[in-house]
């Protein structure tokens, strides 16, 4: 009975967040006009605006299917540009939502453009070595990313709780959703054991796609001052000294590192 009781809690609550939501992006809708404008992504747009572009072609606003925190959360994890939060679906689905880390006095509007151009690229993955894009949300206020919550965490934990797992097997499969990448003309540009991700079946997934690149898209973004780092330990040479961008040549380096 208790746990019925507090089920019906928290729909309650989510409804009533669901309302707010729903007031403000009215009053913040974007008109649905033509034009060249309606294929850029730009850091002056709010939220809505974003969203309403990326929902066009594909993406999922999960916002109202998402149970709002009723208290103050913290990340469960975090890398030089985001942060992941445990949440939960209105079905009780567990699910990881990932923001980019807003620092204060910025504006939020060239975050949710990365945030955009992370989850543009992401939603054209299909592929069962490649963590899957269930959809974005609004989340504390900012554009979020809502994938499958990864019960057996990143590849570094895993191995050290399971020193006996099938590290050929392993290796294998993350190779597998490399070539995928490549083989649709992405460059990770960030692979290392953080960003592989194990399913609660033991399935390694490539995960975080904020230094991605798609070469064919038909979205497109203004210039971002600000670019993503790179991890010293699995990046290759040549891109730490600047001769070169991120390339195949430069995932197939940190490819190695990681196995």
């Amino acid at each position: 009975m208790l746990a019925i009781i507090c089920r019906y809690r928290n729909l309650t609550d989510a409804h009533n967040w669901w309302i707010k939501e729903i007031i403000q992006r009215q009053h913040s809708q974007p008109p649905l006009n033509g034009g060249a404008s309606n294929h850029i992504v730009r850091s002056n747009m709010n939220c809505s605006e974003v969203i309403a572009l990326l929902t066009r072609r594909g993406c999922i606003d999960l916002t109202y299917s998402l149970i709002p925190p009723n208290h103050v959360t913290y990340p469960v994890a975090s890398g030089g540009l985001g942060d992941v939060f445990c949440g939960q679906l209105v079905d009780g689905t567990p699910v990881a939502i990932k923001t980019i880390r807003v620092y204060g006095g910025d504006s939020h509007g060239k975050y949710n453009k990365r945030a955009a151009r992370e989850i543009h690229t992401w939603s054209k993955f299909s592929h069962p070595n490649i963590v899957k894009l269930l959809g974005l949300a609004v989340y504390r206020d900012c554009l979020a990313m809502v994938s499958p919550w990864a019960s057996n965490g990143d590849l570094r934990r895993y191995l050290y709780r399971h020193q006996s797992a099938d590290r050929c097997r392993l290796s294998i499969s993350i190779c597998a959703g490399l070539a995928y990448l490549h083989e649709n003309k992405v460059v990770h540009g960030d692979l290392k054991g953080a960003n592989v991700l194990i399913a609660g079946d033991g399935t390694p997934m490539l995960a975080d796609f904020g230094s991605s690149s798609l070469r064919d898209t038909t979205l497109q973004f203004t210039r971002t001052d600000t670019q993503p780092g790179y991890s010293l330990r699995w990046t290759a040479p040549e891109i730490i000294r600047g001769k070169s961008g991120n390339t195949t040549a430069g995932d197939v380096y940190s490819l190695g590192m990681v196995s």
